[in-house]
């Protein structure tokens, strides 16, 4: 029997203070789709596309743009 690998990834930005990645809330992710989902003129415009988000790693927190966030692999629990 062949074991399947399953890659784990999720959704996150890099820290801009330490460099870690950070796992980004659900919240930001619907957020993300929504606006790449939305019509072009429309939406997008009332759509913020910014957000602070704080590293659980060095504490520090920054702005961040929704292109910022990108898949990571492996488990994070932060």
């Amino acid at each position: 029997m062949q074991a399947m690998l399953v890659r784990q990834t999720y959704r996150g930005v890099l820290c801009r203070h330490c460099g870690q990645a950070i796992r980004v809330r659900p919240s930001i992710v619907n957020r993300e789709s929504a606006f790449q989902q939305s019509e072009p003129n429309f939406t997008k415009q009332w759509c913020s596309q910014v957000f602070a988000h704080r590293c659980r790693t060095c504490g520090a927190e920054a702005i961040y743009t929704l292109s910022h966030i990108v898949d990571f692999e492996g488990e994070n629990t932060t």
